[in-house]
């Protein structure tokens, strides 16, 4: 591992991203463990805090649920623990989260990144409605870095002082902004160790029963009195008393941008429990007040459950994607604020198409490719292998959330007998996260269906993090790689094929003889990413235009580095052309071309 990285001394300035200055308030703040589960945009805050020097642990777990129990055990032994994940982690980790809530253990703080806007997501779900009026765990909602540094060193002491988990929610702007930070005072924290209190940590019923009254009727009260007093909510002044705007996070900055020091703003640092009694108050000073919020109506529903009288909310801004200061002017300016007019539109500028694709040299393009030609029902998973449902490989049908693609093909197949094979494509990292039991229960239960695991080696869409796929740990601890293969047949499935990644006709035969198999099969198509964690060159391959009859074979391949050429054949349809300085030399153009017209650069003419 590289050299690791000093925490500042106090005073400090430093420009970060939100995902930094929270790796950095863990190392500062006397984080002992932190854990967590790739997922944009969140994936940066144990990379950067590996980084960092320090006596704290940090590791990845094979997915959030482990990551939060892991989390769990080291706040029973009185540890500060953050474990981190992306919103839709969260469900995954729901389970002992919310058992967890109920007991009264501190140090623990779950940070997660919600992606209003759906970048890099299947849902823009909001935390704060799920977590906190679900879980009633305290929220803090940080709008810039400084904020996330400060609030992470909060959370860790409401979540001590009330003996409970904390979330810090982030959003992607929040995650990827760089802002400047101004560092505090190291410190140090000895966790106390374990010790067993069968009532407080083991949840049967008549423990939980007594754990949920003492938390409802002591704790909440208790978190509801500190949301109350907590200067991390401020309210600032502005020229126009009878107007007033309630907010939080990266709307805080929006709003700001537009209307400056003109609109008396209530600017909220904790969002559950709401300060419901400061926003009363504040209402009451500025009586035409409306809440900006991204998401959900959260904050303007609890509001006006308690009779206080908004003018409104959510009927000036959308429930859908991320607000920017344009849809935050446009709302403003529609509730009537005063000095606030829509920002002009302008037509955007006219560029060259990029739809997203696999990259070049990507080992799971020839698998789509066959897939595609074989008319199979795909049914695929959260990675980048998602692209494969893309023209023109367009080989993937349904994709729903991680570890999903087996339990639905098992469905199908249970159900109804397709003319054509039921198959479910997975990536190494997500069969790893939550494949295996779903494949479990597809061989328990006889279910025919073939599963292709895509093994490149790697966590890959979320920036190459390593897995237990992988030989080695976040923190460069030497271990030895999962046996795929040995996995997979302990299931119990019997048909189990490793093919190269690259080669069609390997591939392609695996695939003719799994879809004839009775049952469960499983294919295992494996390379080494083509970028991470180095860019790999093989060869670089060309077009020889002298036997190019623009079939656009490769074309279909849908590989970055082909395109078509000026030239044109007699009949008037243009080559093909490869882009040298893009090309790795995986050869699948080069073994789909039917006239051998793709060769070697050095190849002579």
């Amino acid at each position: 591992m590289a050299t690791r990285l000093q925490i500042p001394p106090a005073g400090t300035r430093l420009l970060l991203t939100g995902n930094q200055a929270c790796a950095l308030a863990a190392a500062t703040f006397g984080c002992n463990l932190g854990v967590g589960y790739p997922g944009t945009p969140s994936s940066e805050i144990l990379d950067a805090l590996v980084r960092i020097e320090g006596s704290h642990r940090t590791q990845w777990e094979t997915n959030e649920k482990t990551a939060v129990e892991k989390a769990i055990g080291a706040s029973m032994a009185g540890a500060r623990v953050i474990a981190t994940m992306k919103h839709v982690g969260v469900n995954v980790a729901a389970d002992p989260l919310l058992s967890f809530a109920s007991t009264f253990n501190g140090g623990l703080v779950v940070v997660v990144g919600d992606d209003p806007g759906a970048h890099s997501s299947q849902n823009e779900q909001d935390t704060r409605m799920f977590m906190g009026l679900f879980a009633n765990l305290p929220i803090f909602a940080p709008a810039d870095s400084q904020e996330v540094y400060d609030f992470l060193g909060e959370a860790f002491e409401v979540s001590q002082r009330f003996k409970t988990a904390a979330i810090v929610r982030m959003t992607t702007n929040v995650c990827h902004s760089e802002t400047v930070v101004v560092t505090a005072e190291p410190m140090t924290h000895t966790p106390g160790g374990y010790a067993n209190d069968f009532a407080n940590n083991v949840v049967l019923p008549a423990n939980f029963r007594k754990l949920r009254r003492r938390s409802l009727h002591e704790r909440l009260p208790a978190l509801r009195d500190y949301a109350e007093t907590s200067p991390l909510t401020r309210e600032e002044g502005g020229a126009t008393p009878e107007f007033g705007i309630i907010t939080e996070g990266v709307t805080y900055g929006h709003v700001k941008e537009i209307t400056g020091d003109t609109i008396p703003i209530l600017k909220l640092g904790i969002v559950f429990p709401l300060p419901l009694t400061r926003i009363a108050d504040f209402v009451s000073h500025h009586p035409k007040t409306v809440v900006c919020e991204e998401l959900e109506p959260y904050i303007e529903l609890q509001a006006r459950a308690e009779g206080i009288p908004l003018i409104g909310g959510k009927a000036f801004f959308s429930r859908e994607g991320e607000l920017s200061a344009g849809r935050v002017a446009e709302g403003l300016a529609a509730a009537g604020f005063p000095g606030v007019h829509p920002v002009a539109s302008r037509e955007p500028l006219a560029g060259v198409p990029r739809p997203p694709t696999l990259c070049p040299g990507c080992p799971h393009r020839a698998t789509f490719y066959v897939l595609n030609r074989m008319k199979a029902n795909v049914f695929g998973d959260i990675g980048c292998y998602t692209l494969g449902g893309l023209a023109p490989l367009s080989a993937l049908h349904a994709c729903i959330c991680m570890g999903a693609s087996i339990g639905m093909a098992a469905g199908v197949a249970t159900v109804s007998t397709p003319e054509n094979p039921v198959v479910a494509v997975i990536g190494d990292s997500t069969f790893l996260h939550s494949g295996i039991t779903p494949l479990l229960g597809a061989r328990w239960n006889g279910a025919s269906i073939t599963v292709i695991i895509l093994d490149n080696g790697i966590t890959a869409m979320t920036g190459g993090q390593p897995n237990p796929g992988v030989e080695g740990t976040l923190e460069g601890t030497a271990t030895p790689k999962v046996d795929l293969e040995g996995l997979v047949r302990a299931l119990g499935v019997e048909h189990v094929t490793v093919a190269d990644a690259y080669d069609l006709a390997q591939i392609k035969e695996a695939l003719t003889h799994a879809v004839e198999h009775p049952g469960v099969s499983v294919v295992i198509s494996r390379r080494p990413c083509a970028l991470m964690p180095t860019k790999r060159h093989y060869k670089v391959l060309r077009v020889d235009h002298a036997k190019c009859i623009g079939c656009h074979t490769c074309v279909r391949v849908g590989c970055p580095a082909i395109s078509l050429a000026e030239e044109t054949t007699d009949k008037g349809r243009h080559k093909s052309f490869i882009d040298p300085r893009v090309c790795i030399g995986c050869t699948v153009c080069q073994q789909v071309c039917p006239v051998g017209a793709i060769v070697d650069l050095e190849a002579p003419a």
